[in-house]
């Protein structure tokens, strides 16, 4: 726990301006620096959305739900935030948050994504994302899938790719509905960085059209058999259920496990109302079940 008599450089410009500054006065026993002439040497530097300044102390960001995503993820790039806190509802992580930025405990690394690329665009390598990641959520697994483009989950908000390593990314997230511990993110970009491995058990990547995956998701055709012979993925999903170059995707996959994924109706209701991973078929997650038994990740629940 940091200390109380902390000093901390406030840069804040919101509407909670004064309530923060007189909640971490009464409450934490902080010391507020408003800049480089308050007297005391902060430590770090608390700043919100609506503030311009930039400091070179480490630094939290307040954050409200109301913020508009963008400018939030502006903010988190332009001050290199080690942290997001949600303005009022997570005030009481502010010391851990405090403790975590100013270093006295050993920085957490990044967590190891697991990463869905599509052979051709338009194959369902965001359905099978979500899927996946719906199958870790129900297992136990607090789960985070960063999506690409249009992602089929009511209400999702955006973040800026370079945003997706920042302490606090998982309370910006959407909670998937029907699916415990799992949240989602629609990403501009293909991420930067993981989130820290403290904020997930395991982040799911949504990686577009990309050989350079865990798991390769296609369709019985050239660009899948093209995308077999340079991919590094160990599992290929099958996203159609017709008969052309099944032998030839058969021989150039290899040794690597083939998961078949039928054309569904229902998954295609399910993506257009919104409702992915809870809508999707039984026989979908099934065939999609022993990827995620699989893998080997720390339980955060």
């Amino acid at each position: 726990m940091t200390d109380a008599a902390l000093a901390v450089d406030l840069q804040l410009a919101g509407p909670h301006a004064a309530k923060v500054r007189d909640w971490i006065e009464s409450v934490l026993g902080w010391q507020p620096v408003d800049g480089p002439d308050g007297g005391l040497t902060p430590s770090f530097a608390l700043t919100d959305a609506a503030a311009e300044s930039v400091s070179s102390l480490p630094t939290i960001l307040l954050v409200d739900e109301h913020d508009d995503a963008v400018r939030v993820a502006g903010r988190v790039v332009l001050t290199n935030a080690a942290a997001v806190v949600v303005w009022p509802g997570e005030r009481d992580e502010l010391p851990a948050a405090a403790d975590r930025v100013i270093g006295e405990h050993v920085a957490v690394p990044a967590a190891q994504p697991l990463r869905v690329g599509g052979a051709a665009g338009g194959v369902g390598t965001t359905t099978v994302a979500l899927a996946l990641g719906g199958l870790a959520a129900w297992s136990g697994i607090r789960t985070l899938v960063l999506g690409r483009g249009v992602v089929p989950v009511r209400g999702v908000t955006s973040v800026a790719a370079a945003a997706t390593g920042a302490h606090g990314i998982w309370a910006h997230a959407r909670p998937v509905p029907g699916v415990p511990r799992l949240r989602a993110l629609a990403v501009d970009g293909p991420p930067v960085d993981a989130p820290p491995d403290n904020e997930a058990g395991l982040v799911v990547v949504d990686a577009g059209v990309d050989p350079d995956v865990d798991v390769l998701v296609g369709r019985r055709d050239a660009a899948t058999i093209a995308a077999l012979e340079v991919t590094c993925a160990s599992v290929l999903a099958l996203t159609d259920d017709g008969a052309a170059l099944t032998g030839a995707v058969t021989e150039v996959l290899g040794r690597r496990r083939l998961v078949l994924l039928p054309r569904s109706n229902r998954v295609a209701a399910a993506g257009l109302c919104g409702r992915v991973p809870s809508a999707l078929p039984g026989s979908w997650l099934a065939a999609l079940r022993p990827i995620v038994a699989g893998l080997a990740f720390q339980r955060r629940n």
